[in-house]
């Protein structure tokens, strides 16, 4: 039995989500701490033990973008307010033999002090590592993007890195391995229906156009993401609740989102059309969104106009489906299974 340490990145729920597939599995046979902030902590919180709340890097928006000084700033502020000596105290306390960090800042840092072995779990990787296509005007998006990958996150001694289907890296490297999305076991096991209601759920409340162009559209929503609860006509807000979300998601017929990589994955695996509208200034929803609309399971737009919605809802049948469907998580279980073996050897 190892003593595992896992990092969580506190921006948005997806991380977590993952984290909790995989946390499960590795406490089958192993003792594991959970470091995270914000949301993933509220998350996670509720189904395991030993998770502990600290400061986690954040992303300011306004009106669906990125606001990249506001981001600076307040990250900067809670670099002052972090205690690391009690941090450092509780984590040495429980004296990990090999640390995870998905996206998390704090665990890669303390790994390599410690001289830890560091496995690295995420999917943002995938954008220094991942063979990319994207048009040439988003070069310095990208440049700015890789630069804050190898700032935020050290380098670790093992990289998996969950991919979408049929993505490639750009060559075979050295303890790097490319991994399909995990899935949750409601999904992997979900029987789907097509009822007549389009899911939508934004990763911040600052798209409020969108809900004015919505109310304009002869259709159902059921919508998440603007933390309230209530029924405006053809609209109805509901809060998180992963088992409400999980229902809401298996059923609907379509699902209109920000580029986030665990909801498009999921939906990918349920078969639902998606419509993406990545987050401006946020280059990993760019790559996701454009994924969905090469590969012909969707559409990628900045903004969202009727038209455009309207386009879409229309031709809800022209969408391809995923063919080949993964049965479970043993792919990544089984690497990480070995990578600790081989610890205690």
């Amino acid at each position: 039995m190892s003593k595992i340490l896992y990092g969580l990145c506190g921006v948005g729920i997806g991380h977590a989500v993952r984290g909790k597939v995989i946390i499960e599995e590795l406490r089958k046979n192993n003792e594991v701490m959970v470091i995270c902030s914000s949301k993933p902590y509220e998350y996670l919180n509720k189904y395991f033990d030993n998770v502990h709340k600290i400061e986690g890097f954040e992303l300011v928006f306004r009106n669906n973008s990125i606001a990249d000084y506001l981001t600076l700033f307040k990250n900067l502020k809670k670099i002052n307010k972090l205690n690391f000596e009690s941090i450092y105290e509780l984590l040495d306390k429980f004296n990990p033999d090999l640390v995870i960090s998905d996206w998390e800042t704090f665990s890669s840092f303390y790994a390599k002090k410690r001289n830890i072995p560091l496995i690295s779990v995420d999917n943002q990787h995938f954008l220094v590592s991942g063979n990319l296509d994207f048009p040439k005007k988003y070069y310095f998006d990208y440049l700015k993007t890789k630069i804050m990958i190898n700032i935020l996150a050290k380098k670790a001694d093992y990289d998996i890195i969950t991919g979408f289907y049929e993505t490639k890296l750009k060559k075979n490297y050295k303890n790097v391995f490319l991994v399909p999305p995990v899935l949750r076991e409601e999904i992997l096991k979900a029987r789907t229906k097509k009822e007549d209601y389009i899911l939508v759920y934004q990763s911040t409340n600052t798209y409020e156009e969108l809900i004015d162009v919505l109310k304009d559209v002869n259709e159902r929503f059921i919508i998440y993401g603007f933390e309230k609860e209530n029924k405006e006509n053809n609209l109805e807000f509901k809060k998180f609740n992963e088992k409400e979300f999980l229902k809401d998601l298996i059923n609907c017929k379509a699902v209109i989102c920000n580029g986030g990589f665990t909801l498009i994955s999921e939906a990918i695996y349920l078969k639902k059309p998606l419509l993406t509208a990545p987050i401006k200034k946020h280059f990993e929803q760019l790559i996701n969104c454009l994924y969905v609309k090469k590969k012909g399971y969707g559409e990628c737009y900045f903004d969202l106009g009727k038209e455009k919605i309207l386009k879409f809802i229309n031709n809800l049948d022209k969408y391809k489906t995923l063919d080949k469907k993964q049965k479970d998580n043993k792919i990544i279980f089984n690497i990480l299974k070995d990578i600790i073996k081989k610890g205690e050897a």
